[in-house]
């Protein structure tokens, strides 16, 4: 209900306008920012991937999608009116995320578009445009991908054809798969493996399935995991590329692409930097790298980070590379990996380590200063990412000033809190068990039998149980709450104190345990429970801050609908 109110709340809300001072894709407007169709359609898709058409979907769950999306467009706007955007951390944090973005256009300009050209792309694009839905029947044998499987090939081979002749002679395909499939989630999709586009699946299985006509039965296709027998069921074009295109999705499968050549890349990129090396006058300036261990760990820090404040400015400047107007320097290291000071005293403290690490960070920014010549900041993918990181910094800091900035929690608020919600500061009751764990039901209902009889427990866990963690304990594992083993601490507190119990199926094995000493529950003190209590009223406050701040955004930045846009999704 309250969910229903909110949209309600939200269409109630949103003007609708006739696209004045919009552009002409957008389906709505939040303050200055414009919400684009192609992102809504993107939030749609993601939600309702099996709708081959968005029309279908209801005014309501459509603005219901919408929702989070204005709400981030509001508290940017009011972001952007703080002036966050000018905010020194956040600047720092994309000025580091710029450098990152450079090195992997060099890289990727270098390497992966020698490795994947775009006609190759265009292939994988084009094959992801179908999909197929099929079922199987997997009969692994011994030295497939299948290490339980016990049969040999031949027997395996044997055993598929005949389960394919049964469901050619009309056998229900769903009861062979449970009665054969060695498929280990069979039991859950009955042999179902749902929609997927080509490349998804292993080769073999690949080629096969999408050879094949809706309904059709294949003969047994070997592959890694063994031999399979697939039905095929559907054949559909993807839904999530009805609103897609090669452009959109080109990034996406370049990165989808990259994982089969990442060894290869790898290698080239070797040679590549070697022969950046020799081009730009690379050195790595050994004496001054050697110097290094002795200039930090002079330092008197200890905790906390170290930073290039830390050095005096000829020790923050000591280069440990150069190339063609370039340079890294300690004050760099420094600043990239002394966050922790402790771990970066002990990182640097290895010079065959640091010598490698330096020549890394300076092959890495002497590729940026490349890029940067190449002008590949001002290629519109970069320019784009790095607004994103911008603004998702700036909704982190936010939400940071007008929410927990904003929250303060008082002594006499926390007594209060304390008092009325004693229930959530308690001790709960905890009972002594011993467990003894066995593989086998009938060897554990016989142990059972023998500890109820009065044998010694300790010594029937040294004997049988198979737990190595408390085997020499004697089974012992101490107090435990009534969720904290599972079925055999809640059977522990339907048998009561000082029992045998058992035995219950815990994880893989059967357990027979013995009960010791029950405590009650207790109250904690205030004193006790004041760490608690201030982090369960911050969250309150918390909570009820932001939803104060979300009914000021919403009246402030209103949502405007384009409603020409808007009817056509």
């Amino acid at each position: 209900m309250k969910k229903l109110l909110v949209i309600i709340s939200l269409l109630i809300n949103a003007i609708l306008w006739n696209s004045c001072g919009m552009s002409d894709d957008a389906i709505g407007k939040v303050g200055k920012f414009e919400i684009s169709k192609d992102v809504f359609m993107e939030e749609l898709q993601k939600r309702f991937q099996n709708r081959l058409s968005t029309t279908t979907i209801d005014s309501a769950t459509k603005m219901n999608t919408l929702k989070p999306i204005v709400l981030n467009k509001q508290k940017l706007n009011d972001a952007y009116a703080l002036d966050l955007d000018d905010d020194e951390e956040i600047q720092k944090e994309v000025a580091r995320q710029r450098e990152n973005f450079l090195y992997s256009k060099y890289f990727e300009r270098e390497i992966v578009d020698r490795l994947l050209p775009d006609e190759e792309i265009r292939k994988y694009y084009d094959n992801q445009k179908e999909q197929v839905k099929a079922s199987h029947i997997l009969i692994s044998y011994e030295g497939s991908s299948n290490k339980e499987a016990k049969r040999s090939k031949e027997e395996a081979l044997k055993l598929a054809s005949q389960i394919y002749e049964k469901v050619k002679n009309g056998e229900d395909f769903t009861k062979l798969v449970l009665e054969y499939s060695d498929d280990r989630s069979k039991d859950a999709n009955k042999g179902d493996l749902g929609y997927f586009s080509k490349g998804r699946m292993v080769p073999e299985f690949d080629q096969a399935v999408f050879s094949m006509e809706v309904g059709a039965i294949s003969e047994p296709v070997e592959t890694q995991y063994g031999y399979h027998i697939i039905r095929l069921e559907e054949k559909r074009d993807d839904p999530r590329m009805a609103n897609s295109s090669f452009e959109k999705e080109y990034m996406n499968i370049k990165r989808t692409m990259y994982r089969s050549v990442a060894q290869e890349a790898s290698k080239l990129w070797q040679k590549h930097s070697d022969s950046l090396k020799n081009a730009i006058g690379f050195e790595v300036v050994e004496v001054n790298v050697n110097q290094v261990p002795e200039i930090v760990n002079q330092l008197s820090v200890t905790s906390g980070a170290i930073t290039e404040d830390a050095f005096s400015e000829e020790e923050r400047n000591l280069v440990l590379v150069r190339w063609n107007n370039g340079e890294y320097t300690l004050g760099k290291l420094a600043n990239e990996f002394g966050n922790i000071a402790s771990q970066f005293k002990q990182r640097i403290s290895n010079l065959d380590q640091l010598k490698q690490v330096v020549d890394n960070r300076g092959v890495f920014f002497a590729a940026i200063d490349l890029a940067l010549k190449r002008g590949y900041d001002r290629e519109k993918d970069i320019v784009e990412e790095l607004d994103k990181v911008q603004e998702r910094q700036m909704l982190v800091k936010v939400q940071k000033v007008q929410v927990n900035d904003k929250v303060e929690v008082s002594e006499e608020e926390k007594i209060a809190y304390y008092e009325e919600h004693k229930e959530e500061f308690v001790r709960n009751p905890k009972i002594e068990i011993w467990e003894i764990h066995v593989k086998d039901e009938s060897l554990a209902k016989k142990i059972a039998g023998w500890a109820k009889s009065g044998r010694n427990f300790e010594q029937l866990a040294k004997k049988y149980s198979t737990d190595k963690g408390y085997k020499d304990k004697g089974g012992y594992v101490g107090y435990k709450e009534k969720t904290h083993r599972g079925t055999v601490s809640r059977e522990a507190f339907n048998v009561g104190p000082n029992s045998v119990g058992g035995p219950v199926k815990y994880r893989n094995n059967w357990v027979v345990f013995k009960t010791g000493a029950l405590t009650e529950k207790e109250y904690k003190a205030y004193e006790e429970a004041q760490s608690q209590v201030q982090s369960k009223l911050a969250a309150v406050k918390n909570k009820e801050r932001r939803e104060q701040w979300e009914k000021e955004l919403e009246e402030e930045y209103p949502l405007v609908i384009n409603q020409k846009v808007w009817d056509t999704i």
